[in-house]
């Protein structure tokens, strides 16, 4: 029995020098991807507010708290392009996903430069999927502006595609000016896919416009679809499902995404990194559930 479609670890909460342990297992087990995320200064005071289930939540007219955030500046957030680099260099096969990587906080030719960087060291193995960002503090600590953000993201995704494409790349927008610049080597992948991740209709809508895929809620499945066609695009595009709910999806959920479209799903056997034997016998149990093995 086989898994109803490609299946990804999600190992944002796994410490660094337990990264490479967890994804070999990953690797052994059959899954075909591992995805971290990042996050580098949520504010302290009042950070649940800003948080994006939070804010969903209370956009429904929910009551909400710090208590329904899945994000805390607690948790930790190391840097996943260093992480990524040493799963890449520990193993054979498996794909190393971003999920996502806040593009809008960089300049387009260091992000380029490292995601050139990670590709090649893995030999074509990277998986980008690029965010938005959901806390105003955390721009504010990085000293990038709240209110030009959308317009920043936007220019910075095109920027950084003729970057990891064009023989003397330039850019010429309200954020970025360069070029014509040398910008060698380019990446093992060509062109190299980039998704997106977001919540909400915004989010859905920048990413059938501008992506080449969605990273999110399957319930946005088809919002992008209607917009793709009514845009008259017809470029590949894919779908990545990510379950993030409470407890691991069963295989009866992961047979539901398949039928929606999904070409694969970031797992979470486990929310919170206790250990790396819990860890590890979360994931077998996960992986025997779904039949993986």
């Amino acid at each position: 029995m086989a898994a109803p479609l490609k299946l990804g670890l999600l190992v944002t909460t796994v410490p660094a020098m337990h990264i490479v342990e967890i994804a070999q297992a990953a690797e052994e087990m059959g899954f075909d991807d591992v995805w971290t995320g990042e996050h580098f200064a949520l504010h302290r005071d009042d950070w649940w507010h800003e948080e994006s289930s939070v804010k969903a939540k209370l956009k429904a007219g929910l009551p909400a708290g710090p208590e329904d955030a899945h994000v805390r500046p607690t948790d930790l957030f190391e840097d996943a392009m260093l992480m990524m680099a040493a799963v890449a260099g520990a193993t054979k096969r498996i794909r190393l996903g971003f999920g996502i990587y806040l593009l809008p906080l960089r300049h387009p030719i260091l992000a380029a430069k490292a995601m050139v960087t990670l590709d090649r060291i893995s030999n074509g193995r990277m998986e980008m999927c690029v965010g938005l960002g959901w806390s105003q503090g955390e721009f504010e600590s990085l000293n990038v502006d709240w209110e030009t953000r959308a317009s920043r993201y936007d220019e910075c995704l095109k920027a950084t595609r003729i970057l990891l494409s064009e023989e003397y790349p330039e850019f010429h927008g309200e954020h970025f000016d360069f070029g014509p610049i040398g910008f060698n080597p380019k990446p093992v992948q060509q062109p190299v896919p980039i998704r997106m991740g977001g919540s909400g209709l915004v989010g859905a809508r920048r990413a059938a416009l501008l992506a080449d895929g969605w990273f999110g809620a399957v319930e946005m499945f088809d919002t992008i679809r209607q917009i793709r066609e009514e845009a008259g695009l017809t470029n590949p595009f894919d779908f990545v499902s990510l379950q993030y709910s409470g407890k691991p999806a069963t295989r009866m959920e992961l047979e539901d995404i398949a039928a929606k479209g999904a070409v694969k799903a970031a797992a979470v056997p486990f929310r919170k990194f206790v250990s790396v034997a819990d860890c590890l016998n979360r994931m077998e149990k996960f992986a025997r559930d779904v039949g993986m093995i």
